[in-house]
């Protein structure tokens, strides 16, 4: 058997929202790309989380993307800032508060 590491599976899961929040995290959303799994990280094989804070306007563009955690500090902060900044939703729901958890896991697959 052979086993090779695969450069990843990113798995984007909502968070429950602050309180102001007016809604799920998934609700309304049309797309949302792939965070990129950053290249320090993956030669170190890191694994991570961030939590990104952000709110959704009319248009259904994101802005006000924070990252309000990250681990470990220093790796994915910047994918994840531009893959949220990315996503896109239904237009004329604006949204204020949404988090979101983004977690960067290399897997191994055998063959």
């Amino acid at each position: 058997m052979r086993v090779v590491i695969a450069g990843l599976i990113l798995l984007i899961s909502g968070c429950s929202a602050p309180l102001q929040s007016t809604g799920n995290p998934s609700e309304g959303l049309v797309y949302a790309p792939k965070p990129l799994y950053p290249s320090q990280a993956y030669q170190k094989r890191l694994t991570g989380i961030v939590k990104v804070k952000y709110d959704v306007d009319a248009s259904g563009k994101t802005y006000n993307v924070a990252v309000i955690q990250e681990w470990p500090k220093g790796y994915f902060k910047e994918s994840a800032l531009q893959s949220v900044s990315k996503m896109k939703y239904i237009q004329n729901h604006p949204k204020q508060g949404l988090i979101i958890n983004i977690k960067y896991r290399l897997v191994k697959i055998i063959n």
